[in-house]
């Protein structure tokens, strides 16, 4: 009987450990399944600001991400889109690679086309191709940042910031 309560809770304890990072996981498994898994060995630290607010982000280390690093310090307007996202379309085109992520996380950072950047803040199903640039890592947070309608968005790489 002792066996079987120790045994249960250490089944308990090991899926409470892995729901923290079952966002991270889901994003890796939807890059693995499109091929560009080693995205994941470099990454881009960059922060976002909205008013006094500052958030962490990790950009993925691919033709994308650094043209859109090339930019940077950026402050753009941002409007939002079906209170799940926001977004800006550029005067000027990005390469793009764009996949069916199929679903949405929140805090994605992705660019639609090759000119139109995208912070979600919602998580949903989506059957439109992105390329898939990264993500904001305190998601819930920005979330409650961006709230409804536009909001200026500054841009930077992290290394900036101190």
């Amino acid at each position: 009987m002792r066996i079987a309560f120790f045994f249960l809770f250490l089944c308990s304890f090991a899926l409470t450990a892995c729901t923290g990072s079952e966002r991270e996981l889901s994003r890796e498994n939807s890059l693995q399944e499109t091929g560009k898994s080693d995205m994941t060995d470099q990454m881009i630290d960059v922060t976002l600001k909205i008013g006094d607010q500052v958030f962490s982000a990790k950009l993925y280390h691919h033709q994308t991400a650094l043209a859109f690093v090339e930019k940077l310090p950026l402050s753009i307007n941002m409007n939002d889109h079906n209170r799940n996202e926001k977004f800006y379309n550029f005067p000027y085109a990005l390469p793009e690679d764009s996949v069916r992520p199929g679903e949405i996380h929140a805090g994605d950072i992705m660019l639609y086309g090759d000119n139109c950047l995208v912070l979600f803040y919602e998580s949903f199903s989506s059957t439109y191709r992105y390329t898939r640039m990264g993500f904001i890592e305190d998601a819930e947070r920005f979330a409650q940042a961006a709230g409804a309608g536009g909001v200026t968005v500054a841009f930077d790489l992290a290394e900036n910031r101190k």
